[in-house]
């Protein structure tokens, strides 16, 4: 798209970088109202991580893929993808959650996660890593029975320092 989009003083409108949208503004327009190809991802056994725009779009719902540094060489050795996980971090605003809430998620923690363990952040809130592909709908699910959840957590927010 090269077309010039319409500035307001107000709101900007969507990035634009010569003539072209920023990669962000062009995901949130082809995406499908962010979904992608997120889900069939999801069904895909063959690969521990996302393909193409997804890989960026989980991001707009609170995830991020990484892979485990720590055997990365040793898998390129063996021409092995990466072993790749997920980080989830949870949208708490406040940094304030329910004892009920905080043995949900330290249950799912150690439960579910390679690590066994939570992440408690800066931004007042706590991340999961190290959750393999199988396990990312039950982290959304566990935090939407709890009360919880990841919108707007990654990606291009507005995010505010004190």
């Amino acid at each position: 798209m090269s077309e010039k989009l319409p500035i307001d003083e107000r709101y900007p409108g969507p990035l634009v970088v010569e003539g072209k949208l920023a990669d962000a503004e062009r995901l949130k327009r082809e995406s499908n109202y962010l979904r992608g190809t997120i889900a069939e991802d999801l069904q895909e056994g063959l690969t521990g991580g996302f393909n193409g725009d997804n890989f960026l779009l989980i991001r707009f719902h609170g995830m991020c893929q990484q892979d485990d540094r720590d055997i990365r060489a040793e898998r390129a050795e063996q021409k092995l993808e990466p072993r790749h996980a997920m980080m989830l971090r949870c949208r708490l605003p406040g940094g304030v959650m329910t004892p009920e809430q905080w043995l949900g998620i330290d249950k799912f923690a150690a439960e579910s996660t390679l690590y066994g363990s939570i992440l408690i952040t800066n931004r007042q809130t706590f991340q999961f890593h190290g959750i393999l592909k199988p396990n990312l709908k039950p982290a959304h699910q566990l935090l939407n029975h709890l009360g919880l959840d990841a919108l707007a957590t990654a990606n291009d927010v507005n995010r505010n320092y004190f």
